[in-house]
């Protein structure tokens, strides 16, 4: 038999405390492998899309159905780019437009008007005066535009209203853009005239006829306007007024096609007078 000589002198083995030991260093490793190990992946974060366009090159799509057997031509559907009939929108829905807001936009031409000159209203005296085109050779079109954010299909997503700047008036593959005017003048030739909800006389595209004190408007008798950047949801918010444009005078109202540019959304052209 062996014998066995003890030490009571050693201190035991404390097996618990090793254990808890083992499992905080596990725990702290879990929690900060991050940083004790870096990786060099990177998190890749969609970029939420926005209609804004720093340079903008207007270029339309020309739809063109072949004609049937009867000799119809059909023209661009509501959610088609192209070319569509005058008072026929030009729709487009994008979802998630906006985070996980939907966007909904709806454009329209609705009527136009052709002088060889039109009169203005000067407040200053009370008195109308005659404008005539640059050139002897030109004539006047007003075309009729409107543009609203539907927040029943859509959300109330923020839009960027097109400008003059995304607007041409084209005549035989020759684009025109729009002309300069005071857009607060009351213009005599569309007084009887209204806008597409047939509530307000026809202005001039995005701007509201305000007053202002200021010696600037001295001229206009403080008659001036303003215009705003982005469009709100609702048919109450609606941008709707006139587009001015000079063209030869011997053009055909069947001739002329206006088009607008939607940055990245689209682009729509209206016929004027189909045939």
């Amino acid at each position: 038999m062996e014998e066995y000589e003890y030490d009571f002198d050693a201190k035991p083995i404390n097996y618990r405390l090793i254990v808890l030991l083992l499992v905080c260093g596990l725990i702290t490793t879990f929690l900060f492998y991050p940083i004790i190990f870096p990786t060099n992946s990177i998190k890749k974060v969609e970029p939420i899309i926005q209609n804004v366009s720093t340079a903008i090159q207007i270029e339309y799509i020309t739809i063109l159905v072949t004609p049937t057997p009867d000799g119809k031509i059909y023209f661009s559907s509501e959610y088609d780019n192209g070319i569509r009939k005058i008072n026929r929108p030009f729709s487009f829905i994008r979802v998630n437009a906006l985070g996980k807001k939907d966007l909904a936009i709806h454009a329209n031409v609705y009527d136009y008007k052709v002088f060889n000159s039109y009169h203005w209203f000067n407040p200053t005296d009370y008195k109308y005066y005659q404008t005539y085109p640059t050139s002897a050779n030109d004539k006047f079109v007003f075309v009729f535009f409107s543009i609203y954010s539907d927040d029943v299909i859509g959300d109330d997503t923020r839009f960027w209203i097109p400008t003059e700047k995304n607007m041409d008036l084209q005549i035989n593959e020759i684009a025109y853009t729009p002309t300069n005017i005071i857009k607060s003048l009351r213009i005599m030739e569309l007084e009887n005239s209204y806008n597409e909800d047939d509530v307000l006389r026809v202005g001039a595209f995005n701007s509201e006829r305000m007053y202002s004190p200021s010696t600037e408007y001295s001229k206009t008798a403080g008659e001036s306007t303003t215009s705003i950047d982005v469009l709100k949801g609702g048919k109450s918010n609606k941008i709707d007024g006139y587009i001015l444009f000079e063209i030869p005078k011997d053009t055909e109202d069947k001739d002329m096609l206006f088009g607008c540019n939607f940055y990245s959304w689209g682009n729509a052209q209206w016929r004027l007078k189909p045939e």
